[in-house]
């Protein structure tokens, strides 16, 4: 005869693999083109916890976790000798001419090392060949690409359903869609391409979507107990900016983004994150907490606000943003000038306060950190 312990256990089973059954119907009802689909790793089993009493200990976070995403990742060396990070960059095909020219600046002031290898979170296809053609332009500097799709829409659909709304139509393969509207077609082609190589400004669907994904990006790199550090692609190295990250707590690092616009005027655009209980906790509720579907930045600024969050502003004239660039007093002004008043002083260039590509471009050969010859945005050899 069972004891009530017993029937107690066997209905906690019931209900729990009944939630679980209920789980995996929900993430699959993702219409995902196969084609997009490469990254060999169980998606469920491998995803960051959605549960608080998940979150990791003390004693557990001493240890980097050893799971199939995390050992995928490029590990440098971070804020101080005794810390690690990932540097992430999240990008498209069509934003390439961007990832490559800021690559370019990091080889051309001897950052890309052995303790210092970014990695970029494709969303795409396009991409990682063109990194992989980089690195082997470029005395093979090592720069790691990993397909990061599938993993980020499975996410989006499980943690903030109604972004999934947005950017279903890119999800489903053109040839579907034209046999739901019965138009016979021989393409075959994801629709989802449109989101890889196109150049997507500023509060298109297409821009919102890759913007919220460093979300997702920085909190999988965190999950796996190593600092983060996220830049946009439009930036331009010109110094190491590991020093400048050095404090031994909680505290965020971002760039200021000399605006009123946002509570903290915090720049999520370039921010570096400590591996700690507490900023794990803080980009889950960032990504977990309505309203959905907010730019990546609002979401940033505002939860950070509300719970008060230990952050330093990065100073302007170190990191420009694009206001700064565009209205400093004495022109920044690196490469083959004679004025170089300001040289000293720049670690890296943010080309944001922009909507457009040439109007990016254009401001970084004003400061001399174009490093992009031809008009292909081909990969020229660093030094």
């Amino acid at each position: 005869m069972m004891t009530r312990q017993t029937v107690f256990l066997l209905l906690f089973v019931a209900l729990m693999l009944s939630q679980l059954k209920l789980h995996i119907s929900s993430l699959a009802s993702i219409s995902l083109d196969p084609s997009l689909v490469s990254f060999s790793l169980d998606p469920f089993n491998d995803l960051p916890s959605i549960a608080q009493d998940d979150l990791p200990t003390k004693q557990q976070q001493e240890q980097p976790l050893s799971t199939p995403f995390c050992n995928s990742l490029a590990y440098s060396r971070g804020a101080t000798k005794n810390r690690r990070m990932v540097h992430a960059f999240v990008s498209n095909s069509g934003h390439w001419r961007f990832l490559e020219n800021a690559l370019l600046s990091m080889a051309s002031n001897r950052l890309l090392s052995e303790d210092w290898i970014p990695v970029v979170f494709a969303l795409g296809r396009g991409v990682c060949p063109k990194v992989e053609s980089f690195s082997q332009n470029n005395h093979n500097r090592k720069v790691l690409c990993i397909p990061y799709i599938q993993r980020l829409l499975q996410q989006l659909q499980r943690d903030e359903p109604k972004s999934i709304e947005q950017i279903q139509p890119y999800l489903l393969s053109a040839s579907a869609v034209s046999s739901n509207n019965n138009v016979t077609t021989e393409e075959e082609e994801s629709d989802f391409s449109k989101v890889d190589h196109g150049f997507h400004t500023w509060g298109s669907i297409e821009h919102k979507f890759m913007i919220n994904a460093k979300l997702y990006a920085l909190r999988d790199i965190l999950e796996c107990h190593t600092d983060a550090f996220v830049t946009d692609v439009d930036v331009a190295f010109v110094q190491d900016p590991r020093p400048y990250f050095s404090a031994q707590d909680d505290t965020i690092f971002a760039q200021n983004d000399t605006s009123v616009a946002y509570q903290l005027s915090l720049n999520s655009g370039l921010m570096y994150w400590k591996s700690t209980d507490a900023n794990r906790k803080l980009i889950h509720d960032i990504i977990t907490i309505p309203p959905f579907w907010w730019i990546d930045q609002s979401r940033v600024n505002t939860v950070m606000h509300n719970q008060s969050t230990p952050h330093v502003l990065l100073k302007a004239d170190q990191f420009p943003n694009g206001n700064i660039i565009k209205n400093f007093q004495h022109r920044i002004v690196l490469n083959g000038s004679t004025n170089l008043t300001n040289k000293e002083l720049v670690v890296i260039a943010h080309a944001n306060w922009n909507v457009g590509s040439q109007e990016k471009q254009t401001m970084l050969e004003s400061i001399g950190l174009w490093y992009l010859k031809d008009d292909e945005g081909s990969a020229n050899e660093a030094p």
